[in-house]
């Protein structure tokens, strides 16, 4: 915390306003406004804002060499396409309304072409409120490939660049850049633009995906601020006993900052949940931008002396889950390693006794691997709770 102290003269008296009427704020007071103005802007950058773009799905007639309205091409050598134009035999109808728009990058010259080597598309728009230096906003948005034999032919697979840039639509700072895009139907990428400078335009371009150049191109389609996102949060559909349950911790990837919150199909929102019926259960994980959201079947069945393996363990020494007791198993002979979530070795038994309690370790997320000659090794993650 930095305190700020301001020490006024005490024969000096504070001006007065216009007329008389209103004193001019002292120069605590106004040290203090200061300070609430910079927190202000602080708790601004802190949470995700929305892009200020104007049709973000793209829509408009279908045109060669002439981008979707409200964007602009970067540059006159080589310009964006508005799609579906059947000429150009692009296989994708629009994921979000009838529009979109197609870019390409451009390898060895070929003498059919106008343009040079080494070219590359982009579009873009000058925004109605500009990218603010330290603010953190959401993007989301569908990319595809085009085809390798749509637009001028022989393409492959390409990346879509996100820029900041001026008012002119030149690119001043990297803001983003998607995986290789070589999937015929559309998949939703996110991503958490964070510039460290003030731009007044959004520039989406296609760009090489391997090294060198190549001729490569994308199709793209519906921008928004929002998106919902499969992700592998709850694990593989499972079998347990009748008598038991299975314990869920959704983590998501790669949060952007602040804080998370959780939705489940029975309307709780708590981040961890215990499964001990069979049915369908599904969560979503929400963090401002984006909802990780995941499903897993879980189906029961009676059992007599079967095989099973908890993933977490309360050692409170209250009699239950204490330890690491599998069930199912010969229980003689069984190697036991566990780490912890960066690889370190936390513990090692060479013929394990179903004893082992975490001690001395911190609750949290620890790895195991179960061994014996003539078996297949057994790994998976323990949750030790505290």
């Amino acid at each position: 915390m930095i305190r700020l102290q301001a020490v006024l003269r005490e024969d000096t008296k504070p001006p007065q306003g216009a007329g008389g009427a209103c004193p001019v704020p002292t120069l605590g007071f106004r040290c203090l406004l200061v300070l609430a103005a910079v927190w202000c802007v602080a708790a601004q950058a802190a949470a995700q804002l929305p892009l200020p773009l104007r049709n973000p799905s793209l829509e408009g007639p279908p045109r060669r060499a002439v981008p979707p309205p409200e964007w602009l091409a970067c540059d006159s050598v080589s310009t964006p396409d508005t799609q579906p134009f059947p000429p150009q035999r692009v296989v994708q109808t629009a994921s979000e309304g009838k529009g979109f728009m197609s870019l390409v990058c451009r390898g060895e010259y070929r003498d059919f072409m106008e343009f040079p080597t080494g070219t590359y598309e982009g579009a873009y728009q000058r925004l109605t409120q500009p990218l603010r230096a330290g603010a953190v906003y959401c993007l989301a948005m569908d990319l595809a490939f085009p085809g390798e034999n749509s637009l001028n032919g022989g393409q492959t697979a390409a990346v879509a660049r996100v820029f900041g840039g001026d008012d002119r639509g030149r690119r001043t700072e990297l803001l983003w850049t998607s995986p290789a895009v070589g999937h015929l139907n559309w998949r939703t990428y996110a991503a958490y633009l964070r510039p460290r400078q003030t731009h007044a335009s959004l520039v989406i371009e296609c760009y090489f995906a391997q090294p060198g150049i190549h001729w490569g191109a994308i199709v793209v389609d519906n921008l928004r601020s929002e998106a919902v996102l499969p992700a592998d949060l709850l694990g593989p559909d499972t079998t347990i006993c009748l008598a038991d349950s299975v314990l869920f911790f959704p983590e998501p990837p790669a949060l952007s900052p602040g804080p998370k919150s959780y939705r489940r199909n029975d309307g709780s929102v708590s981040p961890t949940f215990a499964a001990k019926e069979a049915g369908m259960y599904w969560v979503e994980v929400w963090d401002g931008c984006v909802a990780y959201r995941d499903t897993v079947r879980i189906k029961t069945r009676e059992c007599e002396n079967s095989f099973f393996i908890p993933n977490v363990i309360t050692p409170d020494s209250d009699g239950i889950n204490d330890t690491f007791a599998f069930r199912g198993l010969e229980t003689k002979g069984w190697q036991l390693t566990v780490a912890d979530r960066w690889g370190g070795q936390v513990y090692a038994s060479r013929d394990y006794r179903q004893d082992w309690g975490a001690e001395g370790l911190a609750a949290g997320v620890y790895h195991y691997r179960l061994e014996k000659p003539g078996f297949k090794p057994i790994t998976g993650w323990l949750h030790v709770l505290r």
